[in-house]
């Protein structure tokens, strides 16, 4: 496969299958961890489940941040934490 081929995700993505695409690209990234290409596509399978997760989106580097060295079981709540609406101080 060639650097530019869509990966399985990717392609799962495309086709409206989002919590397959979420699942494939946890598989993927469990292989190349810190792939900022898996991040992205697990982030948007994410928040076209959960359209309220939306924020995440605008900042990934904080997701990647909080979720660095932990399981997928950790993701969940850390995407609903992190799309949570800023409170003023």
């Amino acid at each position: 496969m060639s650097d530019t081929a869509p990966l399985h995700a990717d392609v799962l993505l495309v086709h409206g299958e989002a919590a397959s695409a979420r699942e494939a690209y946890r598989e993927q990234g469990e292989a190349t961890p810190g792939d900022p290409h898996l991040l992205a596509g697990r982030l948007l399978a994410h928040t076209a489940l959960h359209p309220g997760h939306r924020r995440l989106l605008a900042r990934p580097e904080r997701f990647a941040a909080a979720v660095e060295g932990e399981g997928p079981e950790v993701w969940g709540r850390a995407a609903q934490r992190l799309a949570a609406p800023e409170t003023p101080a």
